[in-house]
C-alpha cells in the first residue's frame, strides 16, 4: 500500500502562515537579518516550523517505519534531519508518503534543483546519498525527526 499526504497543503487550518518567505522565517528565528540559508540548530528548526505552519512541532530521534506511517496517514508530513557523514553539516528533507510493501519513504528535498524521490527506510537510517549531496557527495544519515505535536 502506498499512502501520501498533501505536501504544501493550502488549507488555512494546516498552514495559516504559508506565504511567509524564507528571509522572514530566518529573521524571526535568528532575530536579525541573516542570509536565507544560514544554518540553524534543532531548536531553531522547531521554532521556524512553529512560526511558518502556525502549529506546534517537536524534535525527536529517528522515527521507526511504523511511526512514519502514523504521521503520514494522519496527513502530517514530517521533517528528517540528515547529517552529512564525515562533515559537521546537516540538511532537512520532508517525508510525505510511504510504500508499506517496499518499506520506502517518499522524500521532498528542498535544495534548489532537487526533486522528489523514494528512498529505502533502512538506508536513510544507515546512510544514503540523497539528491542534494550529488552523485559523489557524502552520504546522509537520518539523525533527528521534526513532527507535528497534533499527532500522538
Amino acid at each position: 500500500m502506498v499512502l501520501g499526504c498533501e505536501f504544501g497543503d493550502d488549507r488555512p487550518e494546516v498552514a495559516p502562515n504559508r506565504n511567509i518567505g524564507q528571509y522572514a522565517i530566518v529573521q524571526y528565528v535568528k532575530g536579525k537579518t541573516s542570509p536565507p540559508n544560514e544554518a540553524g540548530n534543532n531548536s531553531e528548526t522547531v521554532k521556524a516550523l512553529n512560526y511558518a505552519s502556525g502549529t506546534s512541532w517537536r524534535v525527536m530521534g529517528v522515527v521507526g517505519f511504523s511511526g512514519s506511517q502514523i504521521h503520514i496517514a494522519a496527513d502530517r508530513p514530517f521533517g528528517i534531519r540528515v547529517g552529512l557523514v564525515g562533515y559537521d553539516s546537516a540538511h532537512v528533507v520532508v517525508a510525505d508518503a510511504y510504500d508499506e510493501y517496499s518499506k520506502r519513504l517518499h522524500i521532498v528535498d528542498p535544495w534548489y534543483g532537487c526533486s522528489k524521490h523514494w528512498y529505502d527506510y533502512d538506508l536513510l537510517v544507515k546512510g544514503v546519498r540523497i539528491q542534494s549531496s550529488g552523485n559523489n557527495g557524502p552520504k546522509a544519515k537520518w539523525t533527528h525527526t521534526f513532527v507535528s505535536n497534533d499527532v500522538v
